[in-house]
């Protein structure tokens, strides 16, 4: 029996944010990438997720993901069979994630993203040598992003 698995990224990554594991995913396993930069909240990026997914999967989220799939289960919790959070949480964003998110933002709007995306990354990978190896395919995610975002406005 093949079992859907639905992978949505965090929110500067594209589906190949997970190309790297999907070898390790896949026996048994029919895989979804969820795109993220279909809408400008949480809640519309769930509704529209849920027209488009199986009628029963495992869910797995990454960081914004991980709340578009919390999102998920509010609306389609017969679908979801497991629900899988990666650096996420279910819970309120604390006052230091609130202030971390608003320097993210500062940074953003002041043409910083690729000293984010180097702080960010280097805080999130545990060898060093990953990291030299991993910045180059963030930076094209990024890439993509932006055109993305500009090609939807």
């Amino acid at each position: 029996m093949t079992t859907d698995l639905v992978l949505i990224p965090g929110a500067l990554a594209t589906s190949d944010f997970w190309h790297q594991q999907e070898r390790y995913l896949q026996a048994g396993m029919r895989i979804h990438h969820a795109p993220v930069f279909s809408s400008d909240s949480i809640t519309e990026m769930a509704l529209e997720m849920a027209r488009q997914l199986p009628e029963k999967f495992t869910l797995m989220g990454f960081s914004l993901g991980g709340y578009v799939a919390l999102e998920l289960m509010r609306y389609i919790p017969s679908q979801i069979e497991k629900l899988i959070l990666i650096n996420s949480s279910a819970r309120l964003i604390s006052h230091q994630g609130q202030r971390e998110r608003s320097r993210s933002l500062d940074l953003i709007s002041r043409g910083k993203f690729d000293f984010l995306i180097s702080l960010i990354f280097k805080n999130s990978v545990h060898h060093p040598h990953q990291y030299h190896e991993l910045l180059p395919i963030l930076k094209k995610w990024h890439k993509k992003w932006v055109l993305n975002v500009i090609h939807s406005s």
